[in-house]
């Protein structure tokens, strides 16, 4: 384990855009992920507090409402079963 925390791959998954890696391993970061951070800075704080996201379904679409975010209608993701989340919510972000 490298000592990184899940904001940061997260934030070096966001810098490298369409062109992220689709795998576990982290690779050499595209992107500047300074931008990244500062594009998506709501969106990553919200992810970042527990108690928000232990709210429920509805409440975390509630509160992310006020930001330009588009949610999906349907989560398909083999690599999970689904039935081991409680609830699953997948959303685009956009800075307006």
């Amino acid at each position: 384990m490298d000592g990184r925390s899940d904001r940061d791959d997260l934030i070096d998954f966001l810098a490298e855009g369409p062109y992220a890696q689709a795998g576990v391993e982290r690779g050499e970061t595209m992107g500047d992920t300074k931008s990244a951070q500062m594009a998506y800075a709501p969106v990553l704080e919200f992810l970042g507090s527990r108690e928000r996201l232990s709210e429920g379904r509805a409440q975390v679409v509630r509160r992310l409402s006020g930001l330009n975010i588009v949610f999906a209608d349907e989560v398909v993701d083999a690599r999970y079963r689904l039935r081991a989340f409680a609830d699953v919510l997948a959303f685009r972000y956009e800075k307006k």
